[in-house]
């Protein structure tokens, strides 16, 4: 009885990341070259890839003057000189840098109060890979971090093919302010080397919104695109509140005052010790396009739906992997703390975000504390000032072979924005693991009125939880899929709703109704299932 519907999208999906899957452009996914990626997501990303026909060219910006770093400007591309006079001297609207080859230093922060903001500006790499042009910072070991680039305001500013060193040391931090009021791109470009505690760093590498106080408003839009962080080994410390310790460096984060669009495309975030990706407390949106996350701790995807009043936010395509016994970089502090994936959170009370043809795996999970419970593979959370309201996710697969709980819809929290209910509709979920600890595969908290599950897929034989148990709520819908656990497919404490059409075979594929469920095993006053 599961829809037909479901079933394509599903296997569209799977034939598309298998086929990209023989086709990445990682090249040596290893800092010792020594293997591959096989996880690409739906699009290729910046490590190692063949630029060999790069056009400097292809940038839809309108420059008055495009020179070349060393040969007009004097940069030394041996690293020996500091390009900082030469590099200031040219940051101005309309002027595009070409830089060749080599190894460029850069001693001085740029400027931030007041910050220089050209418009139509570029700073391009010209070598056949992202990693032939490689910006070094002997001056960035400090306790505080360092500015390579300090943009707020202005229009169409371009950074691309280039790589951003941050060493070995544990100490080197360098970010990016990225805050153009439209038509900003970041393209293929790496932070390369070893991400440090947040305590050394300004709590992000790169920091992109679209700002009312810079004068932007809700039509811009700004991209990342193919941009590469974590392959150099990372600091992991967990969440300060919990452990005592800084936790690692979010990679990109949103602030309040982003009002317009930021789209991610085809980024390649891995092993960050903070969150990966935060929005959470600003009426902007974030658009993620493909993209692989992989073993993130705090969590790989935060964020919430925004406010804008044409878009909400939504993440399409894109791969979440959780493997810690395959931990592929070095690592510092401590073993990872948290282990979740996708966190919907809002601390303004957004509702609304969209994940669609998204593929999430978690294959192990290895905590610095056994006795600490994992975040969720998908969790939409109630915890301190969050209050976040409901949310979609469509024609996703997710499976689960750790003991991180697979679906955790907490309660609402005052606050939270309508519709406070969740929609999850054509999903695949395989939950290989003995344990969950809400006590099903999915758990719906109080107050998610409204939430609908249809046509999805659930297997997990192993243990002995339900498949989704609703507490408090009202109007919930559970049909036309198929659940097969060991405990009940459906149960429900003190909520009204409708369960219909619910199968229990052992294969999504089995479209026979023979095994057909009547309804929810439990209403009313009875007992939620047992934790374990």
């Amino acid at each position: 009885m599961v829809d037909q519907r479901r079933r394509r999208a599903l296997e569209s999906l799977t034939a598309g990341l298998v086929a990209l899957s023989g086709c990445n452009m990682f090249g040596g996914d290893r800092s010792d070259g020594s293997g591959t990626d096989d996880d690409g997501p739906g699009g290729s990303t910046a490590g190692g890839k063949d630029v060999s026909e790069f056009n400097a060219d292809k940038y839809d910006v309108e420059f008055d003057r495009v020179v070349n770093a060393v040969d007009d400007l004097g940069m030394d591309p041996s690293g020996k000189t500091p390009i900082d006079d030469a590099l200031s001297d040219a940051f101005e609207t309309g002027t595009r840098i070409e830089f060749p080859p080599g190894d460029y230093t850069v001693t001085e922060e740029a400027a931030t109060d007041p910050p220089r903001n050209p418009s139509r500006f570029g700073m391009v790499g010209l070598g056949e890979s992202h990693r032939d042009v490689r910006f070094h910072f002997p001056n960035a070991d400090n306790e505080k971090g360092f500015w390579f680039v300090y943009q707020v305001g202005g229009e169409d500013v371009l950074l691309a093919n280039f790589s951003i060193d941050m060493t070995d040391d544990l100490k080197t931090s360098v970010s990016i302010r990225f805050d153009p009021n439209d038509g900003g791109l970041i393209e293929d470009v790496e932070w390369t080397g070893f991400v440090p505690p947040q305590t050394r760093s300004y709590g992000q590498l790169l920091r992109c919104n679209v700002l009312a106080s810079a004068g932007a408003d809700r039509k811009g839009v700004n991209t990342i695109r193919r941009v590469t962080i974590g392959r150099g080994g990372t600091w992991f410390g967990g969440h300060e509140h919990r452990t005592g310790t800084s936790p690692g460096t979010t990679y990109a984060r949103h602030y309040p005052g982003h009002i317009g669009e930021v789209v991610y495309e085809d980024v390649h975030f891995e092993q960050c010790g903070g969150n990966a990706l935060r929005s959470t407390n600003n009426e902007g949106v974030i658009t993620i396009k493909g993209g692989l996350f992989r073993n993130n701790d705090v969590s790989s995807i935060r964020l919430q739906g925004g406010k804008h009043p044409e878009k909400v936010s939504t993440v399409t395509g894109t791969k979440v992997v959780m493997d810690h016994d395959d931990i592929r970089y070095p690592t510092a502090g401590t073993q990872p703390y948290h282990g979740a994936g996708i966190v919907v959170d809002s601390y303004i009370g957004e509702s609304g975000v969209v994940f669609e043809d998204c593929e999430i795996e978690y294959r192990n999970i290895n905590l610095a504390n056994s006795h600490y419970r994992p975040w969720g593979v998908v969790r939409l959370t109630n915890t301190g000032k969050s209050n976040p309201g409901g949310f979609t996710m469509r024609n996703c697969r997710i499976k689960n072979d750790t003991n991180a709980q697979t679906i955790w819809l907490q309660s609402v929290n005052n606050g939270a924005g309508e519709p406070y209910g969740v929609t999850l509709e054509n999903l695949d979920i395989t939950v290989t693991s003995e344990t969950q600890s809400e006590g099903a595969v999915c758990l719906i908290g109080g107050g998610r009125d409204g939430s609908r599950i249809s046509n999805c897929c659930i297997l997990a034989q192993n243990g002995n939880f339900d498949g989704v148990h609703v507490n408090d709520c009202d109007n919930v819908i559970v049909a036309e899929s198929n659940i097969f656990v060991s405990g009940q497919p459906v149960s429900m404490f003190n909520t009204s709703g409708d369960v219909r059409n619910i199968t229990k075979n052992s294969s999504c594929d089995d479209k026979s109704a023979s095994n057909d469920v009547a309804g929810p095993q439990f209403r009313g006053e009875r007992q939620r299932p047992t934790r374990r």
